[in-house]
């Protein structure tokens, strides 16, 4: 005989005691069962035994009842149900039931034609109370309500079919009470198709909803239709549209502890929440939580939404995924039961306690879950505090103060400047948006600071703790209480002083040079005086180089992010015409890359007749200029690459060789011409059709709008392609012979369209690829409204999450007013030679640095 099972989250068993068989001439075995939630935290499970004489086919089916308390134990005896002394049943398919807040319960059998079909109901202790039939022509049960009275509304869809196949369909009350049974219609001109119908009982009455297909019946869709109904199941009022066109998962209606209701529908790809109240007008403006389709929906007394959905087609496990009343997710999503057909969730609000029954009609397992305690604050400040078990605080708004104390709690302080503690237990602080306070206590804890400067807090001295920044950019604090990693937080303070943690420090002015201002030297644009930075002496550390009218300009990186004073380095390549009339950067752009492979940046400039070179001479100097090579130039004969927001070029080594070869990004795709060890390039050959200007290349028709450029994203040692679209960026690996792989979505951030973060021109928001965090892989380094936003290259060429690293260098007023990369351009390059790129801005009064924290491990 095969036992049903409880099995509660630590794996603790209890089995249902089967009844000692009457006569010893029969057998027992438990058939269809199903295991319900109490609101004391107990349990009844209701189960069939089939009886059968031995050596018979005689088989007779009993059905029982049996209640347990919160802890797992067996309380009192297996009580009969059925109002026969000793009532048998020719078969059950699929039982369910419904637990009542008095403690009193109803379970029922399925609709399975040509079973018997009854409603058993049960007093709070367990007697059995009454057998009722289902009601006549209802094909299915849906909802069951306990009156005050203590009679039974039963809502059910109705379906009568004729001997010509005419069917009627609509939705019914049944009120049971005292062994009889009233029906009444719910709908005052049944026409059409009316199904799905479910109840919540408000205290004024009982809100109902049920689907519409209309007259003509539906295509998959629905229409969500509300009614109000008394006690006796009459109509209170006409009728209402809750929603047109429904979909996507089963509509539902639950009572909230603040007497008030919530309605929930799918329109095939979101979920939506509307409140109403006692009179059945709504409430507010709807919840609506996007992607959120399939499985089921269930609202817990205090606004908490529960999404219960498969994992993958391929599997039958369920997801859970908490969201609080306004719709923001509550943590992550956690693995539930083993979904089966019929899975049915429910919620015990006096203990905390999620249940879910596994497999139908046949419940074997029911999963019970502990969920946290949620604490939710208003826009106003707010103190919360948790108790011992985990606990979800949500501060929203207002300078809040929010306390895990025990249990693994996730705390969110929402906007405001926060003081979030996290007390003892694996906490998971969430600071948003603010300047926050962050204390994670004793345990292991997840700190994420969000906007603002955010602080995190320790118990101890700088010395009792080991410091590490780890691939990902976060940061690792291990002490004695525990170990915390860290994002998005700024500072770290101990007793004896505070750190600065995060990816760069503070922007200092490095060089009263290279600005817009007369101060700052009257670079007034990049267009006529582009700069850059390189290693030009092969010291380790990027140099400063500004092309201005007379030639070149160079300041030597001296260490420590400070600079020599520029000198001119080279008369050409300048916007002068004795310097070569290079006087805008859109026509005729130059870089700076080490082409002949010697360890020293070289200047690369694309002219008219093609690619011209100087080489370094190692000492900060640069050679006499030589045709490179007689391609990439705005001339036809050299390939008409009019200009560099059409057609832009830039140099990279795509095939590890440890020389700058030219990358050009065309028509019809991406050319490429390897560099040699002499400084020239070989012939240019299409290295891949794809990033291009033309529709079948990929639409790459600006540089502002979608800017392209080469970096090594997997740190395979060959710079890769990768190009900032609509969606998010694209890359193409780089191969060993300079052409690339099939380009892919390596983030779906940092793109022009708004679900990828609205970067819609790269001279508003410029966007940069290197080597941050000292990996040996690029990452994406954002130059956003609010300040600079990094994701981090992954060894398979895509980028992990993006998180903002700095407010400065930005285009709004609080970020530095950094409004046009043209007049203040910013670039990323690693001016101390500690393998890890900073941020150079070239602002009005001169050059501007934030160096990367390279905090090690210390």
């Amino acid at each position: 005989m095969s036992d049903i099972q409880y099995i509660i989250e630590d794996g603790s068993r209890t089995l249902v005691p089967t009844p000692p068989p009457p006569d010893a001439n029969y057998t027992y075995d438990i058939g269809d069962r199903f295991q319900l939630a109490m609101p004391d935290g107990g349990t009844v499970v209701f189960y069939e035994l089939t009886r059968s004489r031995n050596q018979s086919s005689d088989v007779l089916h009993t059905l029982y009842v049996q209640r347990f308390d919160a802890a797992g134990n067996a309380v009192g005896s297996p009580v009969q149900a059925g109002n026969a002394a000793s009532p048998t049943f020719t078969g059950f398919y699929g039982l369910t039931g419904v637990a009542f807040e008095d403690g009193s319960f109803a379970f029922q059998t399925s609709q399975l034609a040509g079973y018997p079909r009854y409603i058993f109901d049960f007093a709070p202790d367990g007697t059995f109370l009454n057998q009722y039939p289902w009601p006549e022509f209802a094909s299915d049960i849906t909802d069951m309500i306990r009156l005050p009275d203590g009679s039974l509304q039963v809502y059910y869809d109705y379906l009568q079919r004729t001997e010509q196949g005419v069917e009627t369909r609509d939705v019914r009350v049944a009120i049971l009470d005292d062994g009889t049974t009233t029906t009444l219609n719910l709908v005052a001109d049944p026409a059409g198709d009316q199904r799905s119908v479910r109840a919540a009982e408000l205290g004024s009455g009982t809100l109902v909803i049920w689907q519409d297909a209309g007259p003509e019946g539906g295509n998959g869709t629905f229409n969500l239709v509300g009614e109000r109904v008394d006690a006796s199941g009459q109509r209170i009022g006409t009728s209402f549209t809750i929603a047109t066109s429904t979909s996507g998962f089963q509509s539902d209606v639950f009572a909230l502890a603040d007497g008030n209701a919530a309605v929930v529908w799918g329109d095939g790809g979101d979920l939506h929440v509307r409140r109403y109240g006692t009179d059945g007008q709504p409430i507010g403006t709807d919840v609506v939580v996007p992607d959120v389709s399939g499985g089921s929906v269930t609202v817990l007394p205090d606004g908490t939404i529960v999404w219960s959905h498969p994992e993958d087609a391929e599997t039958d496990r369920a997801i859970i995924q908490l969201f609080d009343p306004s719709g923001n997710a509550l943590g992550d999503p956690f693995y539930a039961a083993e979904q089966t057909e019929g899975q049915l969730l429910q919620y015990n609000a006096e203990t905390g306690q999620l249940f879910i029954n596994s497999g139908f009609p046949a419940v074997n397992t029911q999963y019970v879950y502990d969920l946290p305690d949620r604490f939710f604050g208003t826009a106003n400040p707010d103190t919360l505090t948790g108790g011992d078990g985990r606990d979800i605080l949500l501060g929203y708004e207002g300078d809040d103060i929010l306390s895990g104390l025990l249990g693994a709690d996730q705390i969110d302080g929402g906007a405001g400047n926060d003081q979030i503690f996290g007390g003892g237990g694996n906490d998971r602080l969430w600071g948003e948006a603010g300047n926050d306070l962050l204390v994670g206590g004793l345990g292991d804890d997840e700190i994420f600071g969000g906007i603002g400067t955010d602080v995190a807090r320790f118990s101890g001295n700088r010395g009792d703790y080991t410091i590490e920044r780890l691939d990902d950019g976060r940061v690792r604090i291990t002490g004695a209480d525990g170990v915390d990693t860290l994002s998005g937080v700024e500072r770290a303070e101990f007793d004896d002083g505070t750190i600065n943690i995060g990816l760069f420090g503070n922007p200092t002015l490095a060089i009263a040079s290279f600005g817009y201002s007369d101060a700052g030297g009257g670079w007034v644009n990049n267009t006529i005086y582009p700069r850059a930075a390189a290693d030009v002496n092969g010291d380790g550390r990027a140099d400063l180089i500004g092309f201005g009218s007379a030639g070149v300009y160079v300041a030597l990186a001296t260490g420590n992010g400070n600079f020599a004073a520029p000198t001119l380095a080279y008369q050409g390549f300048g916007a002068a015409d004795e310097a070569g009339g290079w006087a805008d950067a859109n026509r005729y752009p130059r870089m700076l890359a080490d082409v002949n492979g010697d360890g020293n940046a070289d200047i690369v400039g694309f002219g008219a007749a093609g690619t011209y070179v100087a080489l370094a001479d190692g000492n900060g100097g640069f050679g006499a200029t030589l045709l490179a090579t007689a391609n990439f130039g705005t001339n036809s004969e050299a390939g008409g690459w009019v200009n560099a927001d059409r057609y832009p070029r830039v140099m990279g080594d795509v095939n590890g060789d440890g020389r700058a070869d030219i990358v050009g990004f065309a028509a019809n795709g991406t050319y490429v011409a390897l560099g040699q060890a002499n400084g020239t390039f070989g012939e240019y050959f299409l290295g891949i059709d794809a990033f291009g200007e033309s529709p079948s290349a990929g639409g790459f028709t600006s540089n502002d709008r979608y800017p392209r450029t080469v970096a090594d994203v997997n740190g395979d040692g060959r710079a890769d392609l990768v190009g900032f679209g609509s969606a998010g960026a694209f890359v193409a690996l780089g191969e060993t012979d300079g052409t690339f792989g099939d380009y892919f979505l390596a983030t779906n951030a940092f793109g022009t369209a708004a679900s990828a973060g609205g970067w819609s021109s790269d001279d508003l928001l410029p966007r940069e690829v290197a080597d941050v965090n000292g990996d040996g892989r690029a990452d994406i380094v954002g130059f956003g409204r609010d300040g600079v936003y990094v994701a981090y290259g992954q060894s398979d060429g895509t980028f992990g999450a993006w998180e903002q690293a700095l407010e400065a260098f930005g285009s709004s007023d609080s970020a530095g007013g950094w409004s046009s990369n043209d007049r203040f351009p910013r670039i990323v390059a690693d001016v101390d030679g500690d393998g890890h790129a900073d941020l150079i801005g070239f602002g009005a009064d001169g050059t501007f640095v934030s160096l990367s924290n390279d905090i090690g491990v210390f």
